[in-house]
């Protein structure tokens, strides 16, 4: 990550009855045993079990509960097959008094049910203090006050050790494993001691636009309650996504303009440095969306294919793909997080690198042709949905139209629910049809495709610079006899067609021409097409793919009054959607057609 460093003197904040000390947020992995804040000497070392493997872990029910600065809930600790690992917290209270202790920690149902906690006031004789039985699901904040411990105050070589056990065989096991995060020292700082500087105003979770940017000002965040001069350093964890120019003016070069380049997401790090304490950051998780596509009459934003060797980062133009931060996600679940797949979460180490051709675990997979397909297995960030943004302003009718499939009937029933909102914070609400949510029920019947057609462009969306569509795949809560495996259901062939001024005024005394959707529809091979003339006149019928390129002519040339019906034969072409176009006596009618193969 690339470090920009910048100075500024921040005028002096009153400080809290207590200062955060010493902290590990664990997101990291690659320094995750470095402590984030330190007033100095701190350390964090692991004595792994027999079989004991420290790693990573991403969510797991676990929501920064005892995170500080604003962090995000990234990554946290994880111990695999934890049972004989002991971790040693170097926490020196220098300069401080009143310590108190906390972590966050859970095991899984297999994990080692015990955590035995003690003390050392000379960095070598430990002294037990409390029994900790780690919970089998929602993390648990574990609080440990050493404020009436004679010795704790003031003191270089204050530790605390975790040893994990596994005691009798009620609950947990020999395998699994214990994980823990946000871990803090908090004390009272004594008369004379330099605190370190303080975040005051944090950057929380934030959502961006591609093209976007915002303007980032540490003087708001940080304050010094010693009012030491402090210098900036700016880490961006996705680059390609979002990046950071300063602007030149005098008194704004500690100003961070954030650029949103790509969509996807990155975590951006403040910290400040008064150069006596340790630095001091605080984090804040960016999603950018895609750019909004310019719904034109020639212009329809289309979706029909998706490569399973693009790479991680690698989304549609105008699309991104969401997963959650729970297990089997339902409509009342955010999608929050651009889809990836966490280094070590994978079935198989390449998975974080291409995560749309992953054969195992919770996955987006790209089909080719046949578009994407979503399935869960409860890894505590399943996903998701495809989300695609549109410029709808100067839009006054439209319509939507995509194809679903079962691919796999499992147990854990999904559907596929198509949702929509105005802007980036709004609610998201259901598109209609009637009074019927428009949406793909999962079918026992696997690899049966469902097209659906013509699905009117909400009312309150017309007219709208930025509207987002959201396809979301989500558990109905139901569940199947016989087992526990989750629906993997396809979506592929997404039109949005901008319906406006797709014909012209006419003088009332000529007449209007008609146009009848195509039969069959959809099609395979051929399918027929009825038009009406109400006089005589030249006449042109021709089929353009979603793109506007001319495939083929059917009519062109003078035609009598009355009915007619020309046939078209698209066994020389892909399956798609195309558009079919009727022009005659200055008049102009356009309508679609689904082509499966």
């Amino acid at each position: 990550m690339k470090a920009i460093i910048l100075s500024l003197l921040l005028f002096p904040a009153l400080a809290d009855a207590q200062t955060l000390s010493h902290y590990w947020n664990f997101n990291d992995p690659e320094t995750q045993l470095t402590p984030n804040v330190s007033t100095g000497g701190a350390t964090l070392q692991i004595t792994p079990g027999e079989l004991a493997v420290i790693t990573s872990g991403t969510l797991q029910e676990f929501a920064g509960a005892n995170a500080r600065n604003s962090d995000p809930s990234g990554a946290h600790l994880r111990v695999n097959n934890p049972i004989g690992s002991v971790l040693t917290f170097h926490i020196p209270t220098t300069g401080f008094e009143n310590p108190i202790f906390r972590y966050e920690t859970r095991r899984s149902g297999s994990g080692a049910n015990t955590q035995f906690v003690s003390y050392s006031l000379n960095g070598t004789d430990f002294t037990p203090m409390q029994t900790i039985l780690p919970p089998d699901g929602v993390p648990a904040v574990i609080v440990l006050d050493f404020s009436t411990i004679a010795g704790a105050d003031d003191n270089a070589e204050f530790r605390i050790r975790i040893n994990i056990a596994q005691e009798g065989t009620a609950t947990g096991g020999t395998i699994g494993n214990n994980r823990f995060d946000n871990a803090t020292l908090d004390a009272t700082a004594m008369a004379g001691t330099n605190r370190p500087p303080v975040v005051v105003e944090p950057i929380g979770f934030t959502q961006m636009v591609k093209g976007s940017n915002l303007s980032i000002n540490p003087k708001l965040i940080f304050s010094d309650p010693d009012d030491d001069p402090l210098t900036f350093v700016y880490e961006i964890s996705n680059q390609d996504v979002v990046g950071c120019i300063f602007l030149p003016a005098e008194g704004y070069e500690h100003f961070c303009g954030l650029n949103a380049h790509l969509q996807g997401e990155a975590i951006v790090t403040i910290s400040a440095n008064d150069g006596v304490n340790e630095p001091v950051s605080t984090s804040f998780r960016v999603l950018v969306y895609p750019r909004a596509h310019a719904l034109t009459p020639s212009a329809p934003f289309t979706f029909s294919a998706w490569d399973e060797n693009e790479p991680a980062g690698s989304f549609p133009s105008n699309m991104i793909f969401m997963q959650s931060g729970v297990n089997d996600p339902t409509l009342a679940d955010d999608l929050l997080y651009a889809y990836t797949i966490p280094a070590g979460d994978g079935a198989d180490p390449a998975d974080t690198a291409f995560p749309y051709k992953a054969i195992g675990r919770t996955r987006i997979n790209g089909l080719g042709a046949e578009g994407v397909s979503f399935i869960n297995t409860g890894r505590g960030r399943d996903v998701g949905g495809a989300l695609v943004a549109v410029d709808l302003s100067d839009v006054d009718a439209g319509t939507l139209s995509f194809t679903a499939a079962t691919l796999t009937a499992n147990f854990r029933t999904y559907n596929l629910r198509l949702r929509y909102r105005v802007g980036t914070s709004s609610a998201w609400a259901d598109v209609m049809n009637g009074t019927t949510a428009v949406e793909y029920q999962r079918n026992p019947i696997e690899f049966l495709p469902q097209t659906f057609t013509d699905i009117a462009i909400p009312s309150d969306a017309l007219g709208q610079p930025y509207v987002q569509f959201m396809w979301q795949y989500y558990h109905t809560g139901v569940q199947l006899e016989g087992g526990g495996a989750r629906d993997r259901i396809r979506l592929d062939d997404i039109t949005i067609t901008d319906l406006t001024d797709t014909s012209i005024e006419q003088d009332p005394r000529i007449g209007t021409i008609e146009l009848s959707q195509n039969y069959p529809n959809p099609f395979n091979p051929s399918t027929a097409i009825r038009f009406q003339l109400p006089a005589s006149g030249i006449t042109h019928l021709a089929v353009y793919d979603v793109l506007g390129r001319e495939v083929s002519v059917l009519v062109d040339g003078s035609l009598a009054a009355g009915q007619h019906t020309a046939t078209f034969d698209a066994r020389s072409l892909t399956s798609g959607v195309y558009l079919y176009q009727l022009t005659s006596g200055g008049q102009t009618i356009t309508k679609r057609m689904l082509l499966i193969k």
